[in-house]
């Protein structure tokens, strides 16, 4: 059955969508799980509503989100996990599976999604905020790429669906310094950001081939 209604929370969610290129060194110094979610319900007209199913080792959560954009409604249940169980297969052919790390930022926390399966080489950071002036004040560090907020392509329902393809022969992200960064620091630090992902690549190709599913 349904957990007890001290598990369930309803809330307003704020944020911003990014996507990331290289991201920073060492991500497994930070906390992080890994997350199946899968779809029950997908309503992309009218309410744009969603009933999603997630599963975080052998937990399950049941969440509800209407809306769209930058802020939406979310009502999110603690199932247990026998009903979790029985739900979970009604979600085959609307899944997305990815590795979540968080990430302190500013007072804020960054929870950068690498996408697994179908969506394999997709990055993405998303921040959430408490007021909308907090959002739309955010300065983002120097290693995100291109808001794509709102953005239907990187919805995870989309992606749930159709999965992910990565685009070829886009652009470079352009080289930034960061605040009183030397001209010389920071080309050493996009070399070594670059073989730190090219490393990182590797590694993800090569567990995605050995994992057990």
């Amino acid at each position: 059955m349904i957990a007890s209604n001290t598990d369930r929370t309803t809330m307003i969610e704020r944020e911003r969508k990014f996507l990331v290129s290289i991201p920073p060194a060492h991500l497994d110094g930070y906390r992080h799980d890994s997350i199946e979610q899968g779809y029950l319900a997908i309503e992309t007209a009218g309410a744009h509503a969603e009933v999603r199913l997630r599963r975080i080792a052998n937990r399950y959560l049941l969440t509800v989100k209407q809306g769209q954009g930058s802020s939406r409604l979310e009502e999110e249940v603690t199932l247990s996990v026998e009903l979790g169980r029985k739900l979970w297969p009604l979600t085959r052919g609307r899944r997305v599976h990815k590795v979540r790390y968080k990430i302190p930022y500013q007072g804020l926390t960054i929870e950068l999604d690498v996408y697994r399966g179908r969506a394999r080489g997709l990055i993405v950071a998303e921040v959430e905020f408490d007021s909308g002036d907090a959002m739309r004040c955010f300065d983002p560090p120097p290693w995100f790429g291109e808001e794509v907020t709102g953005r239907k392509k990187f919805a995870n329902t989309r992606i749930a669906e159709r999965g992910w393809k990565r685009r070829r022969g886009g652009s470079a992200k352009p080289f930034r310094l960061n605040p009183h960064e030397a001209v010389s620091d920071g080309v050493r630090r996009i070399v070594r950001e670059g073989l730190i992902r090219a490393v990182t690549t590797l590694d993800r190709d090569v567990s995605s081939d050995v994992q057990i599913h």
